[in-house]
């Protein structure tokens, strides 16, 4: 299943309604992606915390201190992991298609997710389909050199459905961490980002 939720035509008095508010704190809503990245160490790690404002860089994260400012409420849809790969060479047959599997079956990558300290998901790595990037493996061996490149699964098409069930509320410290046990070495630190699909809901002034 692709991004997107069931269209409604709106009737043009609705239409007004959402652009001419009758008060200054009436809510939008918007489609939008919160998303975090981590690097996965080549020597192995037993946890990463996302969402953290551990980088200030727009390109990896777009949440700062487990928060979204007042009065914004977001609504999540699907979760998404995706491994930031390129294609690697190795003189072995280890590479990236190798280290994805080592992280989401050997590792076992766990996410767990919290809203004010409270359980929200326990989820195996693994049902966290990509968003986007390249797809498959690209492998071949020349001089006894391998390379190849992967992703977890087909790009877009196996997020993890929340379908609207959780609310993120404003001025809320929410986390997302994985587990990993055991921590597995990788032939190279591999960036992991997680990413939530869902509805923004601000002020509309």
């Amino acid at each position: 299943m692709q991004f997107g939720f069931r269209a409604k035509a709106l009737t043009l008095a609705e239409l007004n309604a959402i652009v001419n508010p009758a008060a200054a704190n009436q809510p939008e809503v918007v489609p939008a992606l919160l998303y975090s990245t981590r690097t996965y160490p080549a020597a192995g790690v037993a946890l990463l915390n996302f969402f953290d404002g551990g980088t200030a860089d727009q390109t990896l994260d777009n949440v700062a201190n487990n928060q979204l400012p007042a009065p914004q409420f977001f609504r999540e849809w699907q979760w998404f992991c995706d491994f930031l790969t390129r294609l690697s060479t190795s003189a072995t047959t280890a590479g990236r298609l190798d280290d994805i599997g080592a992280v989401l079956n050997i590792a076992r990558g766990l996410l767990i997710h919290q809203i004010s300290q409270k359980d929200y998901l326990q989820v195996p790595l693994r049902a966290l389909g990509a968003i986007g990037g390249p797809f498959g493996q690209l492998s071949s061996t020349v001089a006894a050199v391998s390379q190849q490149n992967a992703t977890n699964g087909l790009p877009g098409w196996s997020p993890f459905h929340v379908n609207g069930m959780i609310v993120i509320p404003p001025q809320t410290n929410f986390t997302a961490r994985v587990q990993f046990v055991p921590a597995i070495a990788v032939t190279a630190d591999l960036p992991i980002a997680l990413e939530i699909y869902g509805e923004l809901y601000r002020r509309v002034l």
